[in-house]
């Protein structure tokens, strides 16, 4: 079934290629079957141009039907229609303006509708979210009394949250940003703080290196961080040594201890982390 699409295809795109030549052909074919029907007719003794003219009225009124039955044969009937059509539609919009604007407006709000309705639908009910137990993943949001939302993500925090039957785990994390240096490099990213269960309730795993443990906000030679795929390409030029290299991040000591997969997204995130 797909070799036959394929021939057929590619069929059609020498046809629309050498469009002159197909046409010249199929011209020649036609010419040939009249030359030979008026050459048996002149063998039977009918005259020269007697035989001419008897071929060409069989032959005259059926080359229009053959010419489009081998067009359409070649896929190019539905290609000069749709061209037709195109340009008989765009004479009546030139001819009215107004009307004209009036249904790109109307077609561009419609398509732009859809797509929208379609990308939340699919982000929402449709596309299963990357992470080990998206069904019973949810998040909480934590602020003080006027409203202003947790600035830090601390292990010891969990102690403060109230704690239901339902709740296996909690992670916490928080957005911020800075600079990020290495050797002669500078770059400013996006980072996100994140408790040291962040894998384990997320479900996903590093592709290089490892996770976070308990211990690692614990010691003295500077916060362990695990890159994402692209900062690792970009940034350390995908080098598969970096994993235990110190860099400095806001002139602090961070130490390399994972990369993430490619496929990896940071949940709820407006701006995708990039450490």
């Amino acid at each position: 079934m797909l070799a036959r699409l394929r021939a057929r295809i590619a069929t059609w795109w020498r046809a629309m290629r050498h469009r002159d030549r197909f046409e010249d052909e199929m011209a020649e074919e036609l010419r040939f079957h009249v030359e030979s029907y008026a050459a048996d007719l002149v063998a039977k003794g009918t005259r020269p141009e007697e035989a001419e003219r008897q071929a060409r009225l069989m032959f005259g009124a059926s080359n229009a039907v053959v010419e489009e039955r081998c067009r359409d044969a070649y896929g190019l009937r539905l290609w000069d229609d749709m061209v037709a059509d195109l340009r008989y539609a765009l004479r009546q919009f030139r001819h009215a303006p107004a009307f004209t604007a009036t249904v790109i407006v109307v077609l561009a709000l419609g398509i732009g509708a859809n797509a929208t309705m379609f990308t939340v639908i699919s982000a929402t009910l449709l596309r299963r979210l990357p992470y080990g137990h998206a069904d019973g993943l949810m998040q909480l949001t934590s602020s003080d009394k006027s409203g202003i939302p947790a600035s830090s993500a601390d292990d010891s925090a969990a102690l403060e949250w109230p704690r239901a039957k339902s709740v296996a785990s909690l992670l916490y994390y928080t957005r911020g940003g800075g600079w990020l240096e290495s050797q002669l490099q500078l770059q400013q990213v996006d980072r996100q703080q994140v408790s040291s269960n962040f894998c384990e309730v997320l479900g996903v795993a590093p592709a290089l290196g490892r996770c976070f443990v308990p211990s690692d906000s614990e010691t003295a030679n500077g916060q362990a961080a695990i890159l994402s795929n692209a900062l690792w390409r970009g940034f350390f030029h995908a080098d598969p040594q970096v994993i235990g290299r110190t860099v400095s991040f806001e002139q602090q000591p961070h130490i390399i201890i994972g990369v993430m997969p490619a496929r990896f997204e940071f949940p709820l995130s407006p701006q995708e982390p990039q450490m």
